[in-house]
């Protein structure tokens, strides 16, 4: 057989593999086409209703489809459902569990779920979004993370927050808030300013331990040190109406308080008071003394009258 009769036989051959793969198979109405690298399956016409590939048991029970549903023309939605009629996916949303879909979440699980990594993104240029919300048995949110406070009105400049909600899922107020830009913390508040950790309200505690870089008031207690005199503090209370280096209720009223600056400035005249009491005491015994010397003296004036 020559080289020129085997081409043909080959070519013959593929002509044939190719006609047969792209052959349709009909069946009620939906017509089946496999070509060459796709199995494909279409409506005879464009009806509505449901088209959908099922999984059945020996017994020609059905376990499972997936296929889609619409009416006539586009908007097809697309599903894979168990065959108790709840839905895994439609329409690109996901529901796991036989829990009960709705149109607006894209994923909703009916018991625990657990992920390795979890990150959730909001579209640019909308703000004031919930990333995970917590609800209670009615649906109703309670609790929300997310964040707000947008910078000219994209997401870039949101701060992450932490909401809560009343009894009809309205929003009530922002309980915690970080400042994107600083890390800044608020509690109560959405603008902690400069400060670390802003709290608007009452903060309890059972022990509070604040550390300062202010040196410690027993310098007081130095040698070196120049104690003012009892007449200078006189003098400084009758001109400004509070205590040398300590600030005003004027300055206490426009820059707040600092604790730790403050508890050392009050050890400082604490110390300073000791100091005081000290030296009085030893006023106070020389006193006596001189008191108890001149009472002998007296006494002994009056035995030599006698």
């Amino acid at each position: 057989m020559t080289i020129k009769t085997h081409l043909t036989a080959a070519l013959l051959l593929l002509t044939c593999y190719v006609a047969n793969a792209q052959s349709p198979t009909t069946a009620d109405g939906i017509i089946s086409i496999r070509d060459a690298q796709n199995i494909i399956l279409k409506k005879a016409t464009n009806t509505s209703g449901q088209l959908y590939l099922g999984f059945y048991n020996a017994d020609s029970s059905r376990r499972g489809y997936l296929g889609y549903a619409s009416p006539a023309g586009a908007g097809n939605s697309f599903f894979i459902s168990n065959d108790d009629g709840s839905p895994t996916i439609v329409n690109q949303r996901l529901f796991v569990n036989g829990v009960t879909a709705d149109n607006n979440t894209a994923l909703l699980v009916n018991g625990h779920a657990t992920a390795v990594g979890f990150i959730a993104r909001q579209q640019t240029g909308i703000h004031g979004n919930r990333v995970y919300s917590l609800a209670d048995g009615l649906g109703r949110d309670r609790f929300a993370i997310g964040f707000r406070d947008v910078e000219g009105g994209s997401n870039t400049g949101s701060n992450f927050s932490i909401f809560s909600y009343n009894d009809n899922g309205d929003f009530v107020t922002t309980n915690f808030t970080i400042n994107r830009a600083t890390g800044n913390v608020g509690i109560g508040t959405t603008e902690p300013g400069d400060y670390k950790l802003a709290v608007e309200g009452t903060i309890g505690a059972r022990k509070v331990k604040v550390t300062t870089q202010q040196p410690w008031a027993d310098f007081v207690f130095d040698p070196a040190y120049t104690l003012p005199s009892l007449k200078q503090v006189e003098a400084h209370i009758r001109a400004y109406r509070h205590l040398p280096g300590i600030p005003s209720a004027n300055e206490i009223t426009k820059n707040g308080l600092d604790i730790g600056d403050m508890q050392q400035k009050q050890m400082q005249k604490i110390e300073e008071l000791m100091l005081y009491v000290i030296d009085l005491n030893k006023k106070l015994e020389l006193q006596q003394q001189t008191i108890l010397e001149q009472g002998k003296e007296l006494e002994e004036l009056r035995k030599k009258k006698l």
